[in-house]
């Protein structure tokens, strides 16, 4: 059984067959998410109902994702993190 980072990392693996293959094959160009971005993927492709804002659903996953994680982890993702929002929402959480 995978350990509680395993599970944690799993999470975040994009299940889009296309996007995870590019991701594998292009490390020289990272795909890079921006704030709008993510909360347009999150509101078309989440499943969420009309009432439910992607930004509570990203604060939501992002506050589980923390409590599982060492602050020296918290802090090294956080970089990785465009700071055009996405950052800024993971450090509140």
């Amino acid at each position: 059984a995978p350990d509680g980072s395993q599970q944690v990392a799993d999470l975040w693996a994009d299940p889009n067959v296309m996007v995870a293959f590019f991701s594998r094959v292009s490390p020289l160009r990272p795909l890079t998410i921006g704030y709008q971005t993510a909360m347009l993927r999150l509101e078309q492709e989440g499943g969420l109902p009309d009432t439910i804002k992607p930004e509570k659903v990203a604060m939501a996953i992002f506050s589980a994702t923390k409590a599982e994680l060492s602050q020296d982890r918290q802090q090294a993702i956080a970089q990785f993190l465009p700071s055009d929002g996405l950052r800024q929402m993971w450090e509140q959480a």
